[in-house]
Order: C-alpha cells, then sequence, then structure tokens
C-alpha cells in the first residue's frame, strides 16, 4: 500500500518512533521455521473449529509474496535506467533467511533469485556466513565465492539479508557505473553516484 501511495517507510517508521512504546521493526522477507510455519498450526485448528483467521492468513500472503515483489521492484528500476536485462549483472548479497545467521530454512531470497534468472537476467549470490555445500543440495544454487566476488562488477546489487559482514563492504567498488543497491531493510535505492558520495 504504502509503495501504491508513494509513502516512504522509513519516514514512516520514523514518525512512529517518536512514540513512546513503538517497535521499529524494518522491512524484510520473513522465512526461516518458525513464523514462515508456525502461523499455519492456528489456521489449521482455527478451520477446524470453523473459524476462518482472514489476517492470519492475509499476512502469510504478503510476507510470501515479497520475494517476488522484491524482484519485480528491481526489474522496473532496471528497465527506467536502461539497463539491457539479458546482459545484466546482479548480485544478490545475503542467502540465510536473517541476519548474522547461517540458517538456510525457508529463505525468501531464493524467491528473489529465481524471479530475476526467469527474467534471463544473470544472477550470483554471495554470503560467506552459509554453507555453500547445503545451499548448492538444497536449492540448486551455486554461491560465489569471495575470490570471485573480487574479481566483477554488476549493474545492480540487492542487498538481501543485512549482515554486519556487508556493512564493511564499499559496495560501490563492485558496482558499475550507472548501477544502484537495492535495500530490502532500508527499503530504498542508491544510485552509484549516492554511494559515492556516501564514501567522501
Amino acid at each position: 500500500v504504502l509503495d501504491i501511495l508513494n509513502i516512504d517507510t522509513t519516514e514512516v517508521l520514523s514518525a512512529a518512533s517518536t512514540k513512546w512504546n513503538f517497535m521499529n521493526l524494518k522491512p524484510g522477507l520473513v522465512g526461516g521455521h518458525c513464523i514462515s510455519v508456525d502461523p499455519y498450526y492456528l489456521v489449521q485448528r482455527a478451520l477446524q473449529a470453523g473459524y476462518k483467521p482472514e489476517l492470519t492468513l492475509t499476512a502469510r500472503k504478503v510476507n510470501n509474496s515479497m520475494g517476488y515483489y522484491v524482484a519485480d521492484q528491481v526489474i522496473k528500476e532496471m528497465e527506467s535506467v536502461g539497463c539491457l536485462l539479458k546482459q545484466s549483472k546482479v548480485l544478490i548479497l545475503g542467502f540465510s533467511f536473517k541476519a548474522n545467521s547461517s540458517d538456510i530454512r525457508n529463505t525468501k531470497v531464493i524467491d528473489i533469485y529465481t524471479t530475476l534468472t526467469d527474467s534471463n537476467i544473470s544472477v550470483e549470490i554471495y554470503d560467506p556466513l552459509v554453507d555453500r555445500s547445503k545451499v548448492r543440495s538444497q536449492y540448486n544454487v551455486e554461491l560465489i565465492t569471495r575470490h570471485q566476488l573480487l574479481l566483477k562488477t554488476y549493474d545492480v546489487i540487492i542487498l538481501a539479508v543485512k549482515h554486519r559482514f556487508f556493512e564493511e563492504i564499499n559496495l560501490r567498488s563492485y558496482l558499475n557505473k550507472k548501477g544502484f543497491v537495492y535495500s530490502l531493510q532500508n527499503n530504498e535505492l542508491m544510485s552509484s553516484n549516492d554511494l559515492e558520495a556516501s564514501h567522501e
């Protein structure tokens, strides 16, 4: 809804944070084995009792679609800046389902990856915290290594999981001149020039 109304999510959260008891939860992907799975136990029990828990079902529907939504937003931005999708290279930073964790259960990053690759975009994923062999066997995706990362630049970088490790990376050095960064946590786009200015 905020996107349709052109309302800045970070501004809403900043305003809401002036309330003393506000819990400042940031946007992002909801994966893992708890929030993405456990609500369905409650849903099933409620249905057995003759009640349809619309709010719970809607929340799960929205959260389950977020990976696809992010990919669609990135594709729209790529097209608006003149990127040719079949010639573009995208880097996704992070594959685990939450920050500073190696847990890849039910990660929604895979939805971003598959949506982009289905559009014939070349996509690579880098996450130094996860077990690359587990990602390969469970998701059929080959993560790149730090050495491979150092040799490349990209048209788009998607900061999918906010590992502390990524805060130490100069994203500008991995971005092509007209490229941009999409940050899920801040729900924002940063151009190559924006990143350069932030490091001055």
